[in-house]
């Protein structure tokens, strides 16, 4: 009987695959993972493929409390391998199991062969040598120097496998799974982080949150509210701690405290052998870090459970422990999900923490002596503190504004204004405040006009466009500072980048919101130059200062920058653990939502051009809820993509992306123009549309914009010649995605113009040329592949003879006639445009295979 359909995650059933693959070849398998791993999951599925191919299973499971009782799990197993009343023997044992094992192709699995007695253990061993049955052993990760179990009894002939945790993208697969709808994907990111992928722990994570009500429906988006951790998530976290020894607990509980900690001070803390233990059975992270390697409890929610659940005598003892050993704050560095992830968390969780106690300081200034002079501040950090909008709304209220100076008058209402366009969606509220501030602090006019300049960019909405007059000599440096900050990002969004680096240069503004402005600017310019590598690393460097500090408010900016990069390279591994860890963070400011906003619609394109419409389809939600209809800068479009995910089947893509692209030209936005007039004329063809995008972006003189540009005029010509001069500029504009893009659409047209046979030549290309340029192949031929049409038979009999299978082989396996496997073959050899196996088998290897 065929086993059930697989429910779990991909990476288990990958697991499982190749485990059965090994057994199945007569080979013994130790598989490894730590409770919550999915190894039980994963064991199953191994005995369903197994019985799949007419293989017995036999199981002898270790159970904990039977270590110290020899030969007793052979009693309690069920297998009748003792006779009862009668005392178990190893030899009685021994060959009643072979017996069983004998009977028919069989395997013999030992779960939690860790916990397995020494004499079962032997028995195992001497079995094994007897019939040569395969062994998969399944078991948690162990100290090298402390082997238990099976293990103990000597090593069994074989490979090793390991469950590994899950990404972040398995991690929102499954907890979609679990919700059954959409959720917020900050809430994927935490469970992510804070569970390190562990697919029990998620599971527990998921369930405890929705009984709880941590974890709730709101407006049809499964959102968190307060803590993820609870103390009923004990039965899933203690096992994880099974096997420690008194000394290995109470390091664990020192480094849970500590967080983050270097390791020369670590093993202060504790002995280096300790320290050694922890990390091989997996409770222990080590990763390079800033300016050493740092070390964390793994997964995280069990450092928080460790810290809650300590008794007061030991928390004491801890605190006074690291009291002596003063550990200075360390940042992990490092790819991978949960690196960044934990560094961005613990960055803004201590930078929410400063701000609160920073607005409780200032409020009692407030308080005091209540006016502009003291709400400034205030409300700086309330906004740094993503208070609630009634805090902000008090303190407005009863700021009085008469007879106060005129420079803090202009802070006051600039503050007002971005809270009220961008906190509370009331952007003519906002205009109105800053056009009455400009009469009462005339000699600030321009600073209040560059934050409404500034104000229009970022919602997309540029209304009445706002003169920015030059200053005049001998003005306060306030007005200079903002209006040339405004002035480049306007250049940015019009594809000014040469004119907006000069203005850079110059740019050393004194207000820390204008500094850390400049600071992302210089990132963009270098992406829109074509530097893109250089803007990833300007990013990433501005990100490891911000979390060394309490500012971690500008951090969405950095993650923006960096995610643009990554994109255009087409690193989409990378992609996903930078908005991992960007989403890591709730402590998302007002003034920085267009960023984020633009990191969700980017991740949500390439999720899309990969055929995870569901991922997709979620990023799309949250980038709406933020309130933008799009941004000034490349991808920032979560109107249009909002459009997409609730229209579904029933909107035309082509039409509102390009109603996106048009606002954005129009309003002088040409970098985000650009772009999405790409992503429309993709899906239609239309010379009038391109010839728009072109007119707009005359004055522009990025590389990036203008190989945009010039491949949406191509693609809209339907130009073979032209795709190809596309491709090569796209290419040197740092944006081989695109790159491979333009020449997969160069296939399409031949294969439109009847000329197959070119259009898999350049299919093999466009592969060739994305795998010399590092980009991620997933998706990106997707177009292609629907093109091709081949039919579900003929795609069996095109996957199996790529196999090297002869066609009567390959009629046997299908049941069908050689005859009609020969039609099959030569329907796919013409859809494909190939006239041989060989070439057929390529094809199907590489830009053909299914799921691209």
């Amino acid at each position: 009987m065929q086993s059930p359909a697989w429910s779990g995650p991909t990476v288990e059933l990958a697991a499982a695959e190749e485990v059965t693959a090994l057994l199945l070849e007569g080979l013994c398998v130790q598989l490894v993972g730590r409770h919550g791993s999915g190894r039980s999951r994963v064991t199953r599925r191994v005995g369903d493929l197994l019985g799949d191919a007419g293989v017995a299973t036999v199981h002898l499971p270790g159970v904990r409390g039977l270590r110290d009782r020899p030969l007793a799990v052979a009693a309690v197993s069920g297998l009748g391998l003792v006779t009862p009343g009668s005392p178990p023997a190893s030899s009685v044992v021994a060959d009643a199991l072979v017996r069983q094992l004998a009977a028919r192709r069989s395997v013999l699995v030992v779960d939690d062969a860790d916990e397995l007695d020494a004499v079962t253990a032997g028995v195992v061993h001497a079995v094994r040598r007897r019939t040569d049955v395969p062994v998969l052993a399944v078991c948690r990760p162990t100290a090298r120097h402390r082997p238990t179990g099976l293990l103990a009894a000597g090593a069994l002939p074989g490979l090793r496998v390991a469950v590994e945790p899950l990404r972040f993208a398995q991690v929102h697969a499954l907890v979609h799974e679990m919700l059954a709808g959409p959720v917020d994907p900050v809430v994927v990111a935490r469970i992510a982080t804070r569970t390190c992928g562990l697919p029990g722990v998620v599971r527990a994570v998921v369930d405890e949150g929705r009984r709880g009500g941590s974890l709730r429906l709101d407006d049809d988006l499964w959102t968190a509210v307060g803590d993820l951790w609870s103390p009923r998530l004990a039965p899933t976290l203690e096992p994880l701690l099974h096997g420690l020894r008194d000394e290995e607990r109470s390091a664990l509980g020192v480094l849970a405290v500590a967080e983050v900690t270097p390791v020369t001070r670590a093993v202060e803390l504790a002995s280096r052998a300790v320290l050694t233990t922890l990390e091989e059975v997996g409770l222990v992270r080590v990763r390079d870090g800033s300016p050493e390697p740092v070390l964390s409890v793994c997964p995280p929610i069990l450092a928080e459970h460790v810290r809650r659940t300590a008794p007061s005598l030991e928390r004491h003892h801890v605190d006074a422990l690291l009291a002596r050993h003063v550990v200075p704050r360390q940042r992990p560095a490092g790819a991978g999900d949960v690196a960044a992830a934990h560094a961005t968390g613990l960055a803004a969780r201590r930078a929410a923490d400063h701000w609160r106690a920073e607005a409780t300081r200032r409020l009692g200034d407030w308080e005091d002596s209540p006016g502009p002079t003291t709400a400034v501040p205030l409300l700086a950090a309330l906004h740094d503190a993503s208070a609630a909008p009634a805090e902000v709304e008090d303190v407005l209220d009863r700021t009085p504004r008469d007879r106060s100076d005129p420079r803090e008058l202009a802070l006051l209402a600039a503050w007002e204004g971005v809270f009220r366009a961008l906190r509370l969606g009331q952007p003519e509220r906002a205009r109105s405040g800053l056009v009455q501030a400009c009469a009462h602090a005339p000699a600030l006019e321009p600073f209040l006009r560059a934050v409404q300049a500034h104000l229009d960019l970022v919602r997309g909405d540029p209304g009445v466009a706002v003169p920015l007059d030059e200053v005049r000599p001998g003005a306060d440096p306030l007005n200079e500072h903002a209006v040339t900050a405004v002035r480049v990002e306007q250049d940015l969004a019009a594809g000014r980048v040469a004119q907006a680096c000069r203005r850079l240069e110059d740019l050393d503004p004194e207000l820390p919101a204008l500094r850390h402005h400049g600071d992302v600017c210089r990132g963009l310019a270098l992406v829109l130059a074509g530097d893109v590598e250089a803007g990833v690393a300007w990013a990433r460097a501005r990100l490891t200062a911000l979390q060394d500090g309490v500012e971690a408010g500008p951090m969405q900016s950095h993650w923006y920058v960096a995610a643009l990069g990554l994109t255009l390279l087409g690193r989409f591994d990378e992609l996903d653990e930078c908005v991992n860890a960007a989403l890591a963070s709730t402590h998302v400011l007002a003034i920085q939502r267009h960023y984020q906003a633009g990191l969700l619609s980017l991740a949500g394109i390439v999720a899309g051009w990969q055929g995870r419409q569901g991922y997709a389809r979620t990023l799309a939600i949250q980038g709406g809820a933020l309130g933008l209809e799009r941004g000034p800068f490349p991808g920032m479009l979560p109107g249009a993509l909002l459009a997409l995910a609730r229209g579904g089947d029933q909107v035309d893509e082509a039409d509102v992306l390009w109603r996106a692209a048009s606002s954005a030209l129009a309003g002088g936005d040409v970098a985000v123009g650009a772009m999405a007039a790409v992503a429309s004329l993709e899906h239609r063809p239309d010379p009038a549309r391109a010839a728009v995008a072109a007119e707009a972006a005359e004055g522009a003189d990025s590389p990036l914009v203008r190989a945009w540009v010039q491949y949406a005029v191509a693609t809209a010509a339907w130009d073979e010649r032209a795709l190809v001069a596309a491709s090569d500029a796209l290419d040197a504009a740092g944006a081989p995605v695109y790159a491979v893009r333009a020449l997969v659409t160069r296939a399409l047209v031949l294969r439109e113009r009847d000329d197959p046979a070119a259009a898999c030549a350049q299919a093999d290309e466009a592969w060739a040329v994305a795998g010399e340029r590092g980009v991620d192949r997933r998706g990106m031929f997707d177009r292609l592949v629907r093109a091709v049409s081949l039919t579900l038979r003929e795609t069996e009999v095109a996957e199996l003879v790529s196999a090297r299978m002869p066609n009567a082989d390959v009629a046997q396996a299908l049941g069908l006639s050689t005859r009609t496997v020969e039609t099959h073959l030569m329907n796919a050899h013409r859809k494909v445009g190939v006239d041989n196996r060989d070439d057929l088998a390529r094809a199907v290897r590489t830009w053909l295979e299914l799921g691209g």
